[in-house]
């Protein structure tokens, strides 16, 4: 999926360009729980939650550009929620750039609140 990743979609460097880039930065990440979407077999989403070093987990969620206002998304993130919470996450936290409002509204309706609203990037986070 992050091979065919739009560079366009891309949020805050992520997910990096190159093959050997996507597979250092997955190598990095994978620590914490994570959930993929799949159609026909095919990965088309990814949420991930990446332990930060302070007991708390950083989410980051990405959907292939030919899926997304679909609902994979949400239904994603709400499955990733669940299972992280079944994993032990107590605590989630995310940036979002301030410019995309329908992730944040997204976050929103899954429970997140903006903890900081300054700046380019809006954290967001919420207990589970």
């Amino acid at each position: 999926m992050y091979d065919d990743f739009d560079p366009a979609q891309r949020a805050q460097g992520t997910p990096p360009l190159g093959e050997d880039a996507i597979r250092d930065w997955l190598d990095d990440v994978l620590d914490g729980p994570n959930v993929v979407a799949l159609v026909d077999g095919d990965v088309v989403g990814h949420v991930m939650f990446v332990p930060d070093g302070t007991g708390r987990h950083e989410l980051a969620i990405f959907v292939h550009q030919d899926y997304q206002r679909a609902g994979v998304g949400t239904h994603l993130l709400a499955a990733g929620l669940e299972h992280a919470r079944q994993e032990g996450v107590e605590y989630v936290w995310l940036s979002v750039e301030s410019w995309k409002r329908g992730a944040q509204r997204l976050y929103q309706r899954a429970g997140f609140s903006t903890v900081n609203p300054m700046g380019a990037a809006h954290r967001m986070s919420r207990y589970l």
